[in-house]
């Protein structure tokens, strides 16, 4: 029961005002397409240098939370991830918004993340030492076999056709292995001397989702001629927390999908987001209303990708404190 001692800490003046820095900062840099969780934190370590190691952890931990929850705000309004967590989200948070709802699609995206995010904190601060054995036990062969998962969840998110959805991740996965191979050192697809290091994620996700619907606005220009338009219309707090729980199951197939993701190491919140959708439809009786602007879709994939993000810090402090221990 150490976290009891060390709760009081959090509020400390100095502790407190980095806590509400790093979720503002986080939220900004998450809404900023093209800045992933990574980056937000590495750009926010050299401000560290000069604080305690607890006051570093708790900057540089809000900004990495908020982070994932802030990529939802242009993932739903602009249909761009804000980061790569927030793929899933695109896919009913931008229809709820063309359907005018997009203050509603916000209220549960952060509701959700909120849910999915306390309960990843909680694993990881009570079940650290038997988490840490899992996620230490998964190997190449598991790697692999959740690669396969992952390439047949895309090819089952679009049911109309099964076939393009997994032509689809076949080529995500030739796009992966373009670069030098990590391990033999071997070019591989190399046509050019800057895809030596193959193709950036956030590279990716920008020339996928932000070009295209920046193209897209361009082309439709300012007048309103019958285009698309997101009308953000107001909508009363209480009416998204009932709804919330009127998604229950939602929350808990995203929550537990996203935490039992998070545990893998180099598994990112994009994989539990589309899994946790995936799964979400396949176990709602409203599967057909996907990606027409269900909430059912949306609450899955945020309370998934912040769930992940509890769980994804205990490979990190495992590994580097059985690092220590081996110096030692």
């Amino acid at each position: 029961m150490e976290f009891i001692y060390y709760f009081g800490d959090v509020f400390t003046p100095i502790n407190f005002g980095l806590l509400l820095l790093g979720t503002i900062g986080g939220l900004i840099l998450g809404a900023t397409p093209g800045l992933s969780p990574t980056m937000a934190v590495a750009l926010l370590i050299p401000f560290t240098f000069q604080l305690e190691a607890a006051q570093g952890l708790i900057l540089l931990g809000a900004a990495y939370t908020s982070t994932v929850a802030g990529g939802a705000v242009s993932a739903i309004l602009l249909k761009i991830p804000g980061a790569p967590a927030n793929i899933a989200t695109t896919l009913d948070g931008h229809a709820m918004a063309l359907k005018g709802e997009g203050a509603k699609a916000l209220q549960l995206s952060f509701l959700s993340s909120a849910v999915g995010g306390v309960f990843g904190v909680l694993l990881l601060i009570f079940l650290t030492p038997v988490l840490a054995q899992w996620a230490l036990a998964f190997g190449p062969s598991h790697l692999f076999w959740l690669a396969i998962l992952g390439v047949t969840v895309i090819g089952s998110l679009d049911s109309k056709s099964v076939v393009k959805g997994l032509l689809s991740g076949c080529i995500g996965l030739w796009l992966a292995t373009i670069g030098f191979d990590d391990i033999m050192g071997a070019q591989r697809f190399i046509f050019h001397p800057s895809l030596g290091g193959g193709i950036n994620i956030i590279a990716a996700l920008i020339g996928l989702f932000a070009i295209p619907q920046v193209i897209t606005m361009f082309a439709k220009g300012r007048k309103n001629d019958g285009a698309e338009a997101i009308q953000v219309q107001k909508h009363p707090i209480k009416g998204a927390i009932s709804e919330l729980f009127r998604y229950k199951r939602a929350v808990g197939i995203g929550t537990i999908t996203g935490s039992i993701i998070g545990l893998i190491p180099g598994v990112g919140g994009q994989i539990a987001g589309l899994v946790a959708y995936d799964q979400s439809k396949k176990f709602s009786p409203d599967r057909d209303k996907f990606g027409t602007g269900h909430p059912e879709g949306l609450i899955a994939a945020e309370s998934a990708n912040n769930a992940m993000v509890g769980p994804s810090l205990v490979p990190l402090l495992t590994l580097s404190i059985l690092f220590i221990k081996r110096k030692d």
